[in-house]
């Protein structure tokens, strides 16, 4: 599955600014910007695995925080910093 690179919501945005593995990858973490973000269908993925990897990649001098959405229920990945 292909996950679209857009602009993070003004929400991951805000959280963003209160925080301050090569494997095959499934989700295009590598590829994100600061300010960049992508979003996953809420039924089809497990949140905890999304939380495993940004935690992990925020470990690399890069920071993602992981926004749940309900309208659209979707969850959102957004790299902060």
């Amino acid at each position: 599955m292909n996950y679209p690179i857009v602009k993070s919501s003004q929400l991951a945005v805000e959280l963003g600014a209160k925080k301050t593995i090569h494997r095959n990858a499934v989700y295009p973490f590598d590829s994100l910007e600061v300010g960049d973000s992508f979003t996953v269908d809420k039924e089809e993925n497990k949140l905890g695995s999304l939380r495993a990897v940004a935690s992990r990649k925020s470990k690399d001098g890069k920071v993602f925080i992981v926004v749940i959405h309900t309208m659209p229920a979707v969850i959102e990945v957004a790299r902060t910093a």
